[in-house]
């Protein structure tokens, strides 16, 4: 497979060539944390997705990986191997070092700032055994999350569903209509037409439900949601969509429609600065940008442990997930990164990005009829 490496069997012998490393920092690189799958050969595939390269490794070395994902030391981490998978530390340190020097294993006492990563990192670390409450208990779980709820709308109500913003309005199909019009009539709309079913069906309200405590109702959308807080909100950066004028515009979901906020196009130079990743890698005309962002005051109003900022990143997968396997459906071409500066578009979209911060960006165009 080009670009692929395989990786040599593992080594039954030796020992830690530097012994003063057994107290250095380690943990799985960020990057790899959703992309190692079974290969049907035997082992595990880890895809490296930011630099299109991959590698097989052993059951050992994926378990050694899997095991990673804890903040720990090497010596740490060859002990647990020893205890959790019953593999003699002649057997996983030789396999560590290894994964260090492919890179699928960092040294936070380096790499982390090397690549970026200090802040995540150390957010990582100090909430991965943080403790919070499980609400599935049978022993009452669920009565104590409503009486929880119902104590904090007693100080501050629970009514942020959606964001509402003012501007000219372009209305999309409603979900059912556009799902009929992607399954039945996809080759008869325009781009434009297609783009607005495809956002409509990904972004826009399926329903509403009223929840057990006191509260607004919560959405629906077709795209899951831990608790239906659904925090996302989603933008749309149009250069040349058929029926819609260009600029900046807000998904409004209750009725969904785009709302413009302002008319504001930077050239194909500043869109290749600010969004390298999306637009700068599409290999296609670029008709548009969509751009998710997290409200997240909307999740923690619920979820107040620290690990909740773990959780929005998931919400936004989900739903550029869902919005991309529409677009496949109408004909319509996506190119997807987070390796973005959301500075670039919370300052055109006037967010503080502590409120609301810019997430995910995907470049579409028409596929027509290719």
């Amino acid at each position: 497979m080009p670009g692929s490496h395989a990786w040599p069997a593992p080594r039954l012998g030796g020992t830690m060539r530097n012994p003063e490393m057994s107290g250095a920092s380690v943990q799985l690189a960020p990057n790899h944390v959703l992309a190692m799958t079974a290969d049907p050969s035997g082992g595990f595939r880890v895809r490296r997705t930011t630099e299109r390269w991959d590698a097989l490794l052993s059951n050992e070395q994926a378990a050694l990986a899997a095991l990673a994902v804890k903040p720990s030391t090497i010596g740490d981490l060859v002990h647990e191997a020893e205890r959790e998978l019953g593999l003699p530390a002649t057997v996983t340190t030789p396999l560590v070092m290894e994964l260090l020097q492919a890179g699928i294993l960092i040294s936070r006492a380096d790499d982390v700032v090397r690549l970026g990563w200090r802040h995540a990192s150390r957010y990582h670390s100090i909430t991965f055994d943080y403790p919070f409450h499980y609400y599935g208990t049978p022993s009452g779980g669920y009565r104590e999350d409503v009486r929880r709820m119902n104590a904090k709308a007693a100080v501050e109500p629970d009514d942020d569903r959606e964001k509402l913003t003012v501007g000219p309005i372009s209305p999309l199909p409603a979900p059912r209509q556009a799902a009929a019009l992607l399954q039945e009539h996809p080759l008869t709309e325009d781009f434009g037409g297609r783009l607005s079913a495809a956002l409509s069906l990904a972004f826009g309200a399926v329903g509403w439900a009223q929840p057990a405590w006191t509260g607004a109702p919560t959405m629906r959308r077709t795209s899951p949601s831990g608790g239906a807080r659904h925090p996302s909100e989603c933008y749309l950066l149009a250069r040349s969509v058929d029926g819609l004028s260009p600029g900046w515009h807000h998904l409004q979901p209750r009725t969904p429609a785009l709302c413009q906020l302002n008319s504001t196009v930077d050239d194909e130079v500043q869109l290749t600065v600010d969004y390298p990743g999306s637009f700068g890698r599409a290999d296609f005309e670029v008709a548009a940008l969509v751009v998710i962002t997290t409200v997240f005051r909307r999740n923690m109003y619920r979820y107040r442990e620290p690990r909740t900022f773990r959780t929005v990143h998931m919400d936004v997968g989900h739903l550029a997930a869902t919005f991309m396997a529409l677009c496949s459906v109408a004909r319509i071409e996506t190119c997807a990164h987070d390796a973005t500066s959301p500075a670039a578009a919370e300052r055109a979209l006037g967010l503080d990005w502590l409120d609301e911060g810019a997430q995910y960006v995907i470049a579409v165009g028409d596929r027509g009829d290719r």
